[in-house]
């Protein structure tokens, strides 16, 4: 309460000026313990929804709304996914749901002595959801808890079993100046 009093505060003083509005988010945060969490969207001043966490010389980005993975690689070292699928399962308001998405490679690039591998969920609509199933994409449909359950990795030709990472949607609120309050697109990756 005491944490929330100043933001408040801001909040308040910036909606009294009329140059602001109020930005609500609602999103699940995956926890992994030593991770950074990267605001994202409208300038970086949106939630800290993107996980950014070490893993045995690597570090891997993750965030589920919009599905994201990428894996961050010092140059001189190789790193692959093991399998495709990642699989996200949880509780919503109707019951348990799992959700098995196939990874694709979607982009890679090279910035200061490192690179970059970008993963994409393939035709997560069409192979993720059957009729009679309920749709993440509603909001009382959403996961309200669960875990991602990603592949296992090979990192300089050692095998890295897979990581159960939990999750818990949680919501974010910011006063954002109205310049910002327009900016809706969310970064490709972390910096």
């Amino acid at each position: 309460m005491i944490k929330t009093l100043p933001r408040l505060s801001a909040a308040l003083a910036c909606l009294l000026s009329s140059a602001c509005t109020m930005g609500f988010w609602d999103y699940p945060r995956i926890e992994v313990n030593g991770a950074d969490y990267i605001n994202v969207g409208c300038n970086g001043n949106g939630p800290p929804k993107r996980t950014y966490y070490p893993f045995h010389g690597i570090f891997i980005a993750i965030e589920l709304e919009p599905l994201l993975l990428s894996l961050h690689v010092p140059n001189h070292t190789e790193a692959r996914l093991d399998d495709s699928p990642v699989v996200v399962s949880g509780e919503t308001r109707h019951g348990p749901v799992q959700l098995t998405l196939p990874l694709k490679a979607a982009g890679h690039y090279t910035i200061e002595g490192s690179h970059t591998v970008v993963y994409d969920f393939d035709q997560r609509q069409d192979q993720s959801w059957q009729p009679g199933q309920s749709n993440p994409d509603t909001i009382e449909d959403r996961i309200r808890q669960g875990s991602v359950h990603l592949p296992g990795m090979t990192i300089n030709g050692e095998h890295f079993a897979p990581q159960d990472l939990p999750f818990t949607r949680t919501s974010w609120n910011q006063a954002m100046t109205t310049a910002s309050a327009s900016c809706v697109a969310p970064p490709a990756t972390a910096q």
